[in-house]
């Protein structure tokens, strides 16, 4: 029989579960963007407020991706 305390359980688990995930997803994401502008392989654009990865040999480190 599922009682109101193992379903406040299971949302409570299922939330930190999103919440976790989301967080290791953020972290790792902006561990790839810190990568790619010390390497000078993306360039910041204003216009959508991200990190563009550059084309391969505009610059010198691009074959470092």
């Amino acid at each position: 029989m599922i009682t109101d305390k193992n379903v406040t359980v299971l949302v409570v688990l299922f939330v930190g579960v999103l919440l976790g995930s989301g967080i290791a997803a953020t972290s790792v994401q902006n561990s790839w963007r810190l990568d790619a502008a010390k390497t000078e392989c993306a360039q910041f654009n204003p216009m959508y407020g991200q990190f563009e990865w550059l084309s391969e040999g505009v610059h010198e480190n691009a074959n470092l991706r």
